[in-house]
């Protein structure tokens, strides 16, 4: 089957994550965008509670697909976002036709309990559900935090891997026009020396033919000398 593919990947984030798997899965898009064959990318939550999220990108065929796919950019925001969701479905398309790949069920996440949302008339219960509600809004605030965290760590071993591929590539580049430029003069002296050879060669011989000319002038020359009379 050939043509362009679209992939969608299926993914249940865990409460308080979900804009630390936007900000990583845009990020990585980004990436993608640079690679050869790469036909556009996306990234949106499917659902209200903003645990359900989906990720797609799309290639002009098998090969940019599976370079892309097996690309270290890729394998490492697949590693980091495993840290805090779950794959629920990736899914091929071509020419309207869709399958599932590399299926996996997903694995229940834990459950953080909510705060009760009935008030008791006591002073008591209602300390403990502010408690609990203050709690929760702690927890929260510091999930973000950690988050925003994890991204920015995540963004910069990205730019950082970027640049050390950026500079690899810039490396094999300079190693291949320093051995082009080697070849080239390498020929530019077998060349020369070739020419050189080839102009000794005709100086020899002309110097040759001019002996030979020299001698037979000078053959002819005694030739009348010697039928002349004494």
């Amino acid at each position: 089957m050939s043509g362009p593919i679209t992939v969608t990947l299926s993914y249940q984030v865990r409460r308080g994550r979900g804009s630390q798997f936007s900000v990583s899965a845009t990020s990585l898009l980004g990436t993608a965008a640079t690679q050869p064959g790469y036909l556009g990318a996306g990234v949106m939550g499917a659902a209200p509670t903003g645990r359900e999220w989906e990720v797609f990108y799309r290639f002009d065929g098998e090969a940019s697909l599976a370079e892309w796919e097996q690309s270290h950019a890729y394998a490492r925001w697949i590693e980091y976002v495993e840290k805090f969701a779950t794959r629920s479905e990736a899914r091929r398309s071509v020419d309207g036709e869709s399958w599932s790949v590399e299926h996996e069920p997903a694995q229940p996440l834990p459950r953080v309990a909510a705060p009760s949302a009935r008030v008791s008339g006591g002073r008591a219960a209602r300390r403990r559900q502010e408690e609990a509600l203050r709690e929760e809004a702690e927890r929260e605030a510091a999930e973000r935090e950690a988050a925003q965290r994890e991204v920015a760590l995540f963004e910069a071993a990205q730019r950082e891997a970027a640049l050390a591929d950026a500079a690899q590539r810039e490396a094999l580049e300079r190693e291949a026009a320093q051995r082009e430029a080697a070849l080239l003069e390498a020929t530019a002296k077998r060349e020369a020396t070739q020419r050189e050879a080839a102009l000794f060669e005709a100086a020899q011989l002309e110097a040759a033919q001019r002996e030979a000319i020299q001698r037979e002038a000078l053959e002819r020359e005694a030739g009348r000398a010697r039928g002349r009379p004494a």
